[in-house]
């Protein structure tokens, strides 16, 4: 990273051996983002934990383009 921009990343799985963007990487950028904002959800399920209840909200929020693009490159 340079600042806030990526400028290169890569991943061991086999999806990602041919240079394309993994679900691996997602996740880290989609962690990243959560913890560069403040708390995003307000625990409505006590059975989950802070963290589930943050990546369910990320991943509900999540643009189905962005992410689609953003995994096959397209």
């Amino acid at each position: 990273m340079d600042g806030h921009t990526i400028t290169h990343m890569d991943c061991n799985c086999p999806y990602a051996e041919d240079g394309k963007h993994c679900k691996h990487m997602a996740a880290v950028l989609y962690e990243y983002e959560r913890k560069q904002t403040d708390d995003l959800v307000e625990p409505s399920q006590p059975s989950l934990t802070t963290n589930q209840l943050d990546y369910q909200k990320i991943i509900h929020d999540a643009d189905p383009k962005l992410v689609h693009s953003f995994l096959i490159g397209n």
